[in-house]
């Protein structure tokens, strides 16, 4: 396993998880389900300034993960995105701090094409070969009515099958949940 251990010294660009070999891993994102197909009318991608209703502007998402089809996992590290001595933060903040970046942050069609995957072989892979369980899908942002901001986030289970959820940004983080990044 590729882990690099959790010292407190790790700052928010620190990868805890490097993975230097790995499947590339193809979206078709015409065969996947939106945000509003898979969670309903009430949900879509959020649209402007973190701090308005997520209905107008420009849509919260990596656009350069938007824009992929294909993730190698060679390029791949997971993160915290925690600064020296912090045990928790909100998912507003690690998002903050995610998008200064120079890494792509996948978005929603990459983490529900994995959920989908026949078998789901690409995060039993996650968990076989790197001990990955749980991890949230930072690259898109998510809103539901009324005005709330969350990520996707896929977890492992116990019977070793994969499930989707969702989670709040304005919900404590702790340091051992952890981002996907690729690298350019």
């Amino acid at each position: 396993m590729d882990h690099v251990s959790h010292h407190d010294e790790l700052t928010a660009t620190d990868p805890v998880v490097v993975i230097t070999e790995g499947p590339v891993f193809r979206v078709d994102r015409t065969k996947l389900p939106t945000v509003t197909d898979l969670l309903g009318d009430e949900w879509t991608v959020w649209k402007g300034p973190k701090n308005g209703e997520g209905l107008e502007g420009e849509e919260d998402q990596d656009a350069r993960a938007t824009a992929m089809n294909a993730f190698d996992f060679s390029r791949m590290k997971f993160v915290h995105g925690f600064k020296d001595g912090e045990d928790s933060i909100d998912g507003e903040q690690k998002l903050e701090r995610l998008k200064v970046f120079p890494d792509v942050r996948p978005d929603f069609a990459f983490g529900i094409g994995l959920f989908l995957e026949e078998g789901q072989k690409t995060l039993r892979w996650l968990y076989d070969n790197h001990g990955i369980t749980w991890f949230e899908v930072p690259g898109t942002v998510m809103c539901h009515d009324g005005g709330y901001r969350y990520f996707l986030i896929l977890s492992r289970e116990g019977s070793g099958a994969w499930h989707w959820d969702y989670r709040w940004l304005k919900h404590e983080r702790r340091r051992g949940w952890l981002a996907p990044m690729f690298s350019l």
